[in-house]
């Protein structure tokens, strides 16, 4: 079947991920019931790309954002993108998925296959950690429902800002945004018919409750508690989404660009049709990753990646493998090292058991 032909990428598209093809309720009370236009810096460090944060007061760049699954195409040789890799894989020593496309099915479920193969990962003596831009804490209180409690060693959270690692009690919340430039920036989108939303703890916290907060509620699993946001910003928050209508989101993408203020620093991207985020340019997924191996005493080439949206670019061009899904974004499936089949086809398990078991 080509759809499971794992396919390294040709050096001409991995070696800069702008290829061509690439366009430059009640206060106080819990309820229950996340496309990407960014700007994003390229560090160039030797041949590859390192990606830094989102900013507003930086060259530009938008990468493409249809988020649409592709034709496998039969195995092409290339000259790798980074230094030679040891095709053996015997030197990765963790691997981290993304959640929402990569590990999670469409159904919101993760396969038997995949828990399976994440299960004999583990025992071979490999960590297994997830790189996500949810809430810490609320991934957390998912594992159950999801059949991999026991299976997560380490969580990287709200995209790189957050880093959970039982077996060395760490729990570390890096960079987050101070109260008052998510003011400032809640005004400058104040009239457009999207809510802003703060992930901490576990809980969505949202000045008001509508159908597009308990939209994100549901499909994430998280409950939301409405507060006085002037009241709630008078702390650093992690990040500040903005939860909308489909429709909405290019209007909001054309205001989040007018964005201009040169005593704020904030990064912004869209993750799915609903949701955009701002967060602190310093915070990236790769980063979170670096601090992963800094504390289990390994490099970064000694992780394995997988991903699927634009957000994920970051961490699979710069992870020993960067693995994308086939139903991944044309940024991150040409950042990739490998691309698998998708996660509706138990792209990680396959994967896994063709390359790291």
């Amino acid at each position: 079947d080509p759809s499971h032909q794992h396919q390294r990428r040709p050096s001409h598209l991995r070696s800069d991920p702008r290829s061509p093809g690439l366009k430059p309720a009640k206060k106080g009370q819990v309820y229950f019931g996340r496309f990407y236009l960014g700007k994003r810096h390229f560090h160039h460090k030797g041949d590859r790309y390192l990606c830094g944060g989102f900013c507003f007061d930086g060259p530009r760049l938008c990468l493409g954002i249809p988020c649409t699954p592709f034709t496998n195409t039969p195995h092409t040789a290339a000259q790798p993108r980074k230094a030679p890799m040891d095709t053996t894989f015997s030197h990765i020593k963790a691997v981290f998925c993304d959640i929402d496309g990569t590990l999670l099915t469409s159904q919101h479920t993760v396969s038997p296959r995949t828990v399976a193969a994440i299960r004999a990962l583990r025992e071979r003596g490999a960590l297994f950690g997830l790189c996500t831009g949810r809430d810490a804490h609320a991934t957390e209180a998912m594992y159950k429902l999801w059949g991999i409690e026991g299976l997560v060693d380490v969580l990287v959270g709200c995209g790189g800002a957050e880093v959970i690692d039982r077996a060395h009690d760490i729990n570390e919340l890096s960079y987050p945004l101070p109260g008052e430039t998510i003011a400032r920036i809640c005004k400058h989108m104040a009239d457009l018919p999207a809510t802003p939303v703060c992930p901490r703890d576990g809980v969505f916290y949202v000045p008001e409750s509508n159908a597009c907060v308990e939209h994100l509620s549901r499909v994430d699993g998280v409950p939301y508690q409405v507060v006085d946001f002037a009241e709630f910003l008078r702390e650093p928050q992690p990040k500040v989404m903005f939860t909308m209508a489909p429709e909405v989101m290019p209007r909001v993408i054309e205001r989040a660009s007018t964005f201009a203020d040169d005593t704020v620093k904030a990064a912004a991207l869209q993750t799915t049709q609903r949701l955009y985020e701002f967060m602190d340019p310093r915070v990236s997924k790769t980063r979170g990753l670096v601090r992963v191996a800094e504390l289990n005493d390994m490099e970064l080439q000694d992780i394995c990646v997988f991903g699927d949206a634009d957000n994920d670019t970051c961490m699979v061009a710069d992870a020993g493998v960067g693995v994308a899904m086939a139903n991944g974004s044309d940024a991150t499936r040409a950042a990739a090292d490998f691309v698998t089949a998708s996660n509706d086809k138990d792209g990680i398990a396959i994967f896994i058991e063709e390359h790291l078991l």
